[in-house]
């Protein structure tokens, strides 16, 4: 791609946890195995239970309130999870240091192989991305430490920030952050009601990835491989458009 179409592609940003990168292991094995350090004996099946039943009530939780979020309301979200989990042993918090450390190293988290080979095909055009999520500062740590995402142009993080998604006022600072309109932005996440819907109503271009769906038209993706497609697409158009408006102001024709 020519340096004049790389400048038209637009700004992309992701979310974090489910579309760049997800945990090592399953989160019910990592629970399990601290909480047997700790004398807890409960089976794979009943931790994996708990902790989706107890990151959906936090996240009920936020949405019935105003999404304000800081870095003391993400840490108390997580004890609340960790202390469902184990809520029937004898010391339900006892291994909550250990598994917030835990997610705060880069090692416990790899990138998803088509996220890695979308990035590299975005720097080959000097395209620029940004990580956009509803995380705490460790998220900081985690993305310098993974080397497909340590050249992220912003991170934007909700205890930062001072909001969760889906709240408008994230992405109206994503936006700021960015420093572009949002027209000129594409967004891309897992979530429905976090990602595509919020990112959609301000007026960024948004895409709902769903790994391992049947390929489909847009705004759906079953693989960030599609994504390149999709923006040399977007950049064409743009190139194509540039050139439409120069024509037509060029006195002499």
């Amino acid at each position: 791609m020519s340096d004049s179409m790389s400048s038209l592609l637009p700004v992309v940003c992701f979310d974090a946890v489910g579309t760049l990168i997800h945990p090592v292991e399953p989160v019910a094995d990592t629970y399990a195995r601290a909480g047997r350090r700790h004398g807890f004996e409960l089976s794979l099946e009943i931790v994996s239970r708990r902790f989706r039943e107890a990151f959906e009530w936090e996240e009920r939780r936020d949405r019935q309130g105003d999404l304000r979020t800081d870095e003391e309301r993400e840490k108390a979200r997580w004890r609340t999870i960790i202390g469902h989990v184990f809520h029937d042993q004898p010391d339900p918090l006892a291994p909550f240091e250990e598994l917030w450390n835990h997610y705060a190293r880069p090692e416990a988290w790899t990138c998803y192989p088509d996220a890695v080979r979308f990035l590299d095909w975005l720097r080959t055009t000097g395209g620029r991305y940004a990580i956009a999520s509803n995380f705490d500062r460790r998220l900081q740590g985690i993305v310098r430490g993974l080397p497909p995402l340590a050249d992220a142009w912003q991170v934007v993080i909700s205890s930062e920030v001072g909001w969760r998604k889906p709240a408008r006022k994230f992405f109206e600072l994503l936006a700021d952050r960015m420093g572009c309109r949002s027209a000129e932005m594409v967004y891309i996440g897992d979530s429905y009601e976090n990602d595509f819907q919020p990112a959609s109503a301000l007026g960024m271009q948004a895409f709902l990835l769903n790994r391992g769906s049947s390929p489909s038209a847009p705004p759906f993706l079953a693989s960030l491989d599609e994504l390149s497609e999709r923006l040399k697409m977007m950049g064409k158009c743009r190139h194509e458009g540039e050139a439409l408006r120069s024509h037509a102001h060029d006195p002499s024709c």
